[in-house]
């Protein structure tokens, strides 16, 4: 027999509701040899000096062939910090969990399956069990298992790399580093998306490279869509259908600077933001919440589902259009609240800014550094998850695999002053809007010239909104009050939800 997630739920939509959180496009898993170590205890990992777990993490840094003649042709991912020390393993207890975590999940075809899961990238999966969603990460490359693959880098060109799997030192780093930095957020309202739970240690008996052991995290999570590729390009997509004409090119232009505006084959337009971030031109950024878009918003509940979106989330869309027309209404006569879509960008751009800067108070990256196989960054718009109604923030960070901090760090001081100074105009770089920054952030809306110069204006607020966090600013001041923040609140997420409909077919 076949689980399936538990995607249904009470109201008509809850099932659309859930999917445009947590995703739709379903995958398959089967039980495979291997143990499932519990991962719950927080005294498991921990930091020390030990010189020979130094000199492991050291020696990743060239292929493998401290394991044996064999493996001078194979690269892992080497994070430039000590491995964790890790204490008494426990395999994780039947009695606390569900048959589903009994034995590790890979992905396989739909014909060879047991359960029933939902996609997340190629290496990932998300399944609910007993009310709970949680992440599996590294449970095969799509379902072509743990596969190899050429490295690029011409001076390792005879080289390999797995796919599909985590490595055994990672999965321990995200396991240890999703508690810690949860811990460090914690005090200031935030959260982690993930929690450790377990973690999978397949069984390989046989064929090339045994003695790399091929793992998965398995985490409780609390999302699964992203900040960059569904959130900021569905707000930026959905500008399409809800902006009336009664905006003008003239208008937008007034709001920036006389610098900003540019002419290309007589179309008007702007320096793009990210422009501004990387030439130092922060005086040309705008703060767009004061100028009033409300009243060009025209929202109908009857608004048709787009064509391309699953009618599997007509009901969310029509509450959604339904929620964000009540709000828009009520917030008309509050004269702080005339612009819904600049106060979510600052709000949005505030919690990533809140989040970097409480890596950078710890002395922990997110994971920013150089080795063989590329150059790491995971402080990008894709690695914070957009959270459901209900929850005390819009975003939660993840992706913590190749997170360190400065004591376990393997080289010296400067370093990693240096790359964690990178990390931090990255990320800011990224919400700015280059596409070509970062490999794992890379969606883009199609927009005409005139909403063009809408999107720069909201991605400057959220660049504002993200200096703000960063620099230890106070939180949003706009409303009036409590009610009209919670009117704001509710509305905003009204509008990522029409969002999230959007782009509901992509799988970041």
């Amino acid at each position: 027999h076949m689980l399936h997630c538990e995607m249904e739920g009470t109201s008509s939509s809850s099932s659309g509701y859930e999917g445009l959180y947590f995703g739709s496009v379903p995958v398959y898993l089967k039980h495979v040899p291997g143990t499932v170590w519990d991962a719950s205890d927080k005294q498991l990992f921990s930091e020390d000096d030990d010189p020979d777990r130094l000199q492991l993490s050291l020696a990743r840094l060239q292929p493998l062939s401290f394991l044996g003649d064999e493996y001078s042709n194979i690269l892992v991912p080497a994070v430039c910090a000590r491995d964790l020390k890790v204490g008494e393993l426990k395999p994780l207890a039947a009695s606390n969990h569900s048959e589903v975590f009994a034995q590790p999940l890979l992905k396989v075809e739909k014909s060879d399956s047991q359960f029933e899961g939902v996609q997340s990238g190629r290496r990932s999966a998300l399944i609910k069990v007993d009310g709970k969603w949680y992440r599996l990460k590294g449970c095969g490359d799509l379902n072509a298992g743990f596969p190899l693959r050429k490295v690029e880098d011409e001076r390792y060109k005879q080289c390999v790399e797995l796919r599909g799997c985590m490595f055994e030192h990672l999965a321990h780093r995200e396991l240890y580093y999703s508690q810690y930095i949860d811990s460090l957020l914690k005090p200031q309202g935030f959260a982690c998306a993930n929690l450790p739970v377990a973690w999978f240690d397949y069984s390989i008996p046989e064929g090339p490279y045994t003695k790399v052991k091929r793992a998965c995290g398995v985490f409780e999570t609390k999302g699964e869509k992203r900040l960059g590729d569904h959130g900021l390009v569905g707000l930026e997509n959905a500008l399409s259908l809800l902006v009336d004409d009664t905006l003008s090119v003239d208008a937008l232009l007034a709001a920036f600077p006389a610098d900003r505006v540019t002419v290309e084959g007589g179309v008007k337009g702007v320096t793009e933001t990210w422009v501004c971030v990387l030439t130092g031109a922060n005086d040309q950024i705008i703060d767009y919440r004061a100028v009033p878009l409300n009243d060009h918003l025209r929202v109908s509940p009857d608004l048709p589902l787009p064509k391309g979106v699953s009618a599997r989330f007509s009901g969310v869309w029509k509450e959604s259009l339904t929620q964000l027309a009540a709000g828009l209404k009520r917030l008309k006569s509050r004269p702080r609240c005339q612009n819904l879509y600049a106060h979510l960008y600052w709000q949005l751009g505030f919690e990533a800014g809140r989040v970097q800067r409480t890596l950078r108070d710890a002395d922990v990256s997110w994971g920013t550094y150089v080795d063989p196989l590329a150059i790491h960054c995971n402080a990008h718009p894709n690695n914070l998850v957009i959270l459901p109604e209900g929850s005390p923030t819009f975003t939660a960070p993840l992706d913590n695999d190749m997170s360190f901090n400065k004591a376990s760090f393997n080289k010296d001081e400067a370093q990693f002053l240096e790359w964690a100074a990178l990390e931090d105009a990255s990320i800011k770089q990224a919400l700015a809007g280059d596409q070509d920054l970062n490999s794992g952030a890379g969606g883009l809306a199609q927009l005409d010239a005139r909403l063009t110069i809408l999107k720069w204006a909201l991605r400057d607020t959220l660049v504002k909104g993200f200096e703000s966090g960063f620099d230890h600013s106070v939180q949003n001041k706009d409303g009036e009050d409590d009610h009209d923040l919670k009117t704001l609140t509710d509305t905003c997420h009204a509008i990522l939800r029409v969002a999230l409909c959007l782009t509901s077919n992509c799988i970041a």
